[in-house]
């Protein structure tokens, strides 16, 4: 059992917002990866997670956003992280996704992109 929490919104621009509460360790990757199938067949164009609410993020995580990520360049969507605290973005950092994926101060900054 983990203790992440994940609530999935969509914008009226068709945007979806991926809210993490919690922990996403190694049960949490399971959870995510079940809750992302059903944004997948949506084929967004842009999909924001928002990280404020978390507290960790395990590299098996990292891992599930990345392949999320693959399949969202595939149909030209685009994936953006907001709001992550230091602890969370020095991970995302260190693991070199900061390169790979936009990362903004909050979900108000991620939905401006366009």
């Amino acid at each position: 059992m983990t203790d992440l929490s994940i609530q999935i919104t969509t914008q009226p621009d068709g945007t979806v917002i991926v809210a993490l509460v919690g922990s996403a360790d190694i049960p949490g990757a399971a959870v995510l990866e079940r809750q992302l199938m059903a944004v997948t067949v949506k084929h967004p164009k842009h999909v924001v997670f928002d990280l404020h609410g978390l507290t960790f993020l395990s590299s098996l995580s990292m891992g599930t956003i990345m392949s999320f990520r693959r399949g969202c360049v595939a149909w030209g969507g685009k994936l953006t992280l907001a709001g992550a605290n230091a602890m969370i973005a020095g991970s995302l950092r260190h693991a070199g996704l900061d390169k790979l994926l936009p990362m903004t101060d909050s979900v108000e900054a991620a939905l401006a992109v366009r």
